[in-house]
């Protein structure tokens, strides 16, 4: 299921389904519904199970993550150790600052209880302290025996403003996008015409 552009709930296709689980790795040889069938439930079960989602956005440089454990097992503390680039020229292999902060589990808020496959899941609202500068940062978080990696994206809530009165306009052309037969994977304004 999702929601199109007007809002409305639309079911996906079975084929649609069965070609994003091939695309994720799912085995499916047959492409039989009861195969499909299957390889839904064990997407659903990974995902489920995922500590903290791959990726998340920190709007304004405050990131909010959401942490899940098994609800018999939750630990006494989540530890998050955030990775930093110094210098972004340096690119990937640049310097990078770490800081590390643990939170009391019991001082975070309960999002919501599930139950999939007879484990049940709380899922808690963990919020880092302060901002981080926008930008590409790395946290790892260990919540008992368990650890994940996420990639926080810190990005502005607004984009540029000059302070003027007036209005201002401009146009974003992508043109790398644009692809004709002359083109090698990127587009370029020969593409154009």
């Amino acid at each position: 299921m999702y929601y199109d552009v007007s809002g409305q709930r639309q079911a996906a296709t079975a084929e649609a389904l069965r070609r994003v689980l091939a695309s994720l790795g799912a085995p499916l040889e047959s492409g039989s519904d009861s195969e499909l069938a299957a390889a839904m439930h064990q997407r659903r079960s990974q995902l489920f199970g995922q500590l903290v989602d791959p990726v998340v956005v920190a709007w304004g440089g405050r990131a909010t993550l959401v942490v899940r454990a098994d609800e018999s097992s939750w630990p006494a503390t989540v530890r998050v150790t955030i990775e930093s680039h110094v210098d972004p020229l340096e690119g990937p292999d640049g310097r990078t600052a770490s800081e590390s902060h643990d939170f009391a589990a019991a001082d975070l808020p309960i999002l919501k209880r599930r139950s999939f496959d007879g484990q049940a899941v709380v899922s808690r609202v963990l919020e880092l302290p302060g901002t981080l500068p926008l930008g590409y940062h790395r946290l790892h978080v260990e919540a008992g025996a368990s650890e994940a990696t996420t990639l926080v994206l810190s990005a502005p809530e607004r984009a540029y403003d000059s302070g003027r009165s007036h209005r201002a306009w401009g146009v974003f052309a992508p043109l790398y996008a644009m692809h004709s037969s002359r083109s090698f994977g990127a587009g370029d304004l020969r593409s154009i015409g």
